[in-house]
């Protein structure tokens, strides 16, 4: 029997190995920086025919279902419920009034600029 983060893996179950975990976690991380690359593109699109609060209106729920069916496929243990109210209130305050400025942020500049600044906050932040 072999032993993972998860408890005791069962003799015949294929365990990956430690190359292979890592080349999927690049991937991911690599698939994942795409998508964000390619977010603020389709933003500026999108706000060309769509209002921008509008756009984000839609976009949100969308994201919001897919981490929740996420989440649901992963069978994580549920939130206590004390913790889960404080979540939805950090969530509401820093996501949302982040993804508002955010969108009127890329409506107002160009992509390649609201693309820097977003991609230079952790150097802002260690200054």
């Amino acid at each position: 029997m072999a032993v993972s983060a998860s408890g005791v893996v069962a003799t015949g179950d294929a365990v990956p190995l430690e190359s292979e975990a890592r080349w999927v976690t690049d991937a991911l991380l690599l698939l994942m920086a795409t998508i964000w690359g390619i977010n603020f593109s389709v933003l500026k699109y999108g706000t060309q025919f769509i209002a921008p609060l509008a756009f984000n209106g839609t976009r949100i729920p969308i994201a919001a279902a897919a981490q929740l069916g996420i989440a649901g496929a992963m069978r994580l243990d549920p939130v206590p419920r004390r913790v889960m109210w404080r979540l939805i209130a950090l969530g509401v305050l820093g996501n949302g009034v982040y993804q508002i400025l955010f969108i009127l942020g890329v409506v107002r500049t160009r992509v390649a600029t609201a693309a820097l600044i977003v991609a230079a906050t952790p150097a802002f932040i260690a200054i």
